[in-house]
């Protein structure tokens, strides 16, 4: 019996010291700062619509600012889970534009996009792809679609 205890007691200081060094780990890879991007939707019909965004992440939150033309768009989501560069994100709110309004769309796949991140309590399922240390690129699950941002900040795109 006290065998079996000591035993016990092992594998539970073992489990612990292995959960401290995989979070610490999690936590080394977790990007903190402001990325950029900016770039064009390119709608079914052929005609592009410019796009910038910006991208703050702090801790576990991140705000996402998204402005197309004249209309801009605000996020804030909450950080559920992170394993090695992978997010597991919740949508706590998101604010359209009031002054200006939103650009209509016939595209079938803006509009779910836009209809899923507006919803709040939605996850947003990122995986990372490796890249440069200034430049975070993941696939983004839940829309099918690949978003780089960079710590360095281009220019708008002039029309």
């Amino acid at each position: 019996m006290i065998r079996l205890n000591i035993l016990l007691y092992g594998f539970i200081v073992f489990g612990g010291i292995a959960h401290a060094g995989y979070s610490l780990l999690n936590e080394k890879n977790m990007p903190n700062g402001t990325y950029f991007s900016n770039g064009v939707f390119l709608m079914s019909d052929g005609s592009i619509t410019p796009i910038n965004t910006r991208m703050q992440l702090k801790n576990n939150s991140i705000y996402d600012f998204v402005r197309v033309g004249a209309w801009h768009h605000d996020f804030f989501r909450t950080v559920e889970s992170r394993t090695l560069g992978n997010f597991k994100l919740k949508t706590v709110s998101a604010n359209p534009a009031q002054a200006v309004p939103a650009p209509p769309y016939s595209d079938e796949d803006i509009i779910f996009n836009m209809a899923y991140n507006n919803a709040q309590g939605v996850p947003l399922t990122l995986y990372a792809i490796p890249q440069d240390k200034k430049v975070l690129c993941f696939y983004v699950k839940e829309l099918n679609k690949v978003r780089c941002l960079s710590q360095k900040r281009y220019n708008d795109i002039q029309r």
